[in-house]
């Protein structure tokens, strides 16, 4: 993930790994901060991402996943999820391909959302999706 042509987030950064990636950008300092939350392995994933998004306010979320972000998510994260505008949140399935740029209500409407499930193409690369990408940019708020 890039901001104003700065990579912010990626596997040769080693901020990037398997699960959820998150990244909340605050646009007054112009910092990001990456978490990951693997819901595979985890089963506190769902509980700590939900306590990472409950206070967020004026920040803009970039939600990928990478390889499962689905296991063990909470329908009361989901919900929590599609407070920033996700449209497929309700419906992301075991290793679906899925990003996402949000921001809470108040902000404008900023959502940009892309999914591949793997129910739609469960032979497209050996029970894998396919990646999916999103780019754009963010309006001053």
């Amino acid at each position: 993930m890039c901001i104003d042509g700065r990579l912010v987030a990626a596997t040769k950064l080693g901020n990037v790994r398997r699960g959820l990636n998150v990244l909340i950008f605050d646009k007054e300092s112009s910092s990001a901060e990456v978490n990951t939350f693997d819901f595979y392995s985890d089963a506190n994933a769902s509980s700590k991402l939900a306590s990472l998004l409950r206070p967020i306010k004026a920040q803009v979320v970039v939600f990928a996943v990478f390889d499962d972000g689905s296991a063990r998510m909470t329908q009361e994260l989901r919900k929590q999820i599609q407070i920033f505008g996700s449209q497929n949140i309700t419906s992301l399935g075991f290793r679906d391909s899925w990003a996402f740029i949000g921001a809470k209500p108040g902000m404008g409407r900023i959502a940009n959302e892309k999914m591949k499930r793997v129910a739609d193409s469960p032979d497209a690369y050996l029970g894998w999706p396919g990646e999916v990408s999103i780019a754009g940019c963010i309006p001053k708020f």
